[in-house]
């Protein structure tokens, strides 16, 4: 008798072993497949609508790229003499301001839109003011000139009669040219 009963203790054990063993190490896994399953399927789902998102940017980027006529753009017969025109054009606005640059350089640019570009990196210090109002002035330029970077930084500068504070800006343009002949 006492070995059946044995049998059935250890078959009782085995069981609430497995019982166990399930609730403690085989649910926490299911459980951590099922948290792992539903985080790639939000992942996936983020992926998909940034894929959509970046198809709807680069067909909106080629729509308004299409539609840059060829003809806008600041012409010559060279690279140096368009550089020249765009640098008189930005010292000319500079100095209608009452702004006195620091520096101007030509720089390297991409194209744009197929079109032929050139830069240039300016350096000034003026009032925020008048630095904010000389910013808006290059964008209003025609042909037209892109700020494709700026840096700002606030100097220390105190000067009489001038409430705003002064700034230091290192602008880099970049203007649409046409090479002719």
């Amino acid at each position: 008798m006492t070995s059946r009963f044995e049998k059935i203790s250890a078959v009782a054990i085995l069981l609430v072993g497995l019982v166990l063993m399930g609730l403690f190490v085989v649910e926490p896994i299911w459980a951590l497949r099922q948290d792992v399953a539903r985080q790639v399927e939000r992942e996936t789902e983020q992926q998909r609508d940034l894929a959509a998102r970046l198809l709807t940017l680069v067909a909106e980027d080629d729509r308004l790229s299409s539609s840059i006529p060829p003809s806008i753009g600041w012409e010559g017969s060279r690279i140096g003499e368009v550089s020249a025109r765009i640098q008189s054009a930005i010292t000319a606005s500079a100095r209608r301001l009452g702004l006195q640059l620091r520096s101007v350089t030509a720089i390297e640019t991409e194209p744009l839109a197929g079109q032929q570009t050139a830069g240039l990196r300016i350096e000034l210090e003026a009032p925020s003011d008048v630095a904010m109002t000389f910013m808006r002035s290059v964008e209003a330029t025609e042909p037209p000139l892109m700020i494709t970077r700026a840096n700002l930084r606030r100097v220390n500068r105190n000067a009489p009669g001038i409430t705003q504070p002064f700034l230091y800006l290192r602008l880099e343009l970049t203007a649409p040219v046409r090479i002719s002949g």
